[in-house]
């Protein structure tokens, strides 16, 4: 059988060579990884004075304006106010001049501030501290009780007889009428037993242990004892 007297390519023969040698290759794409880039820091103004900044020049002067007329009526409205509380004041203090009539004052100076009463009082450095207390409060209401068309009714004076035990006390005083107390200490406080211009009754003797140094007798109805106690 005769040859055939076709050529074949040189090229031809390489490539159908490959072809039948080598598969297919198949190239995959991979997507390149993305890079965020931080952005940069950008210093901000503050907002207030950026939004300032960006406000026109007649915008801030109205702004400008209304502080300054806030702050005008406020410093009025305080004024007034600082006005009226001492034109209240003011007021206050002439009414209360007006309750004090001429008699008021004078019954006042009478009474006193207290801080003579001590001289006042005869025998007052010989009671005791607690009972010293005592006897400046009733001094007082003795001097507030004797005054009369702004005077006293008659001669002032208030007396410590004398203290038995540091437990009793006898105390005279006088303002238009004599009067005696009996005092007696219970609780630690000075109490009162007898108030009167007679002798104190032999019942309140022997319930309050009244001494004989206080009294040396007590009176039931129209008779009259010796005191039994010490």
């Amino acid at each position: 059988m005769p040859k055939s007297t076709t050529k074949k390519s040189p090229n031809a023969t390489i490539a159908q060579q490959r072809r039948s040698k080598t598969p297919e290759r198949i190239y995959k794409v991979k997507p390149k990884k993305q890079v965020i880039k931080p952005r940069p820091k950008i210093k901000r103004r503050h907002h207030k004075h950026k939004q300032l900044l960006s406000m026109s020049l007649p915008r801030v002067a109205t702004i400008v304006i209304i502080v300054f007329v806030t702050t005008l009526a406020s410093g009025i409205v305080f004024v007034r106010a600082y006005q009226a509380y001492n034109a209240l004041l003011s007021a206050n203090e002439s009414a209360s001049d007006a309750l004090y009539s001429k008699e008021m004052v004078e019954k006042m100076r009478l009474i006193g501030d207290g801080t003579n009463y001590p001289n006042e009082i005869i025998n007052y450095q010989s009671a005791p501290q607690d009972l010293q207390n005592f006897l400046v409060q009733d001094y007082k209401k003795l001097k507030t009780g004797c005054i009369i068309n702004g005077q006293f009714a008659g001669t002032l004076q208030y007396t410590v007889v004398n203290v038995v035990y540091d437990s009793f006390a006898r105390i005279e005083k006088n303002c238009n009428g004599a009067d005696t107390l009996l005092l007696s200490k219970i609780s630690g406080v000075w109490t009162v037993i007898y108030a009167g211009n007679d002798l104190p009754p032999c019942d309140a003797v022997n319930a309050f242990d009244i001494p004989r140094g206080l009294s040396s007798q007590c009176r039931d109805g129209l008779v009259t004892y010796t005191n039994p106690n010490p």
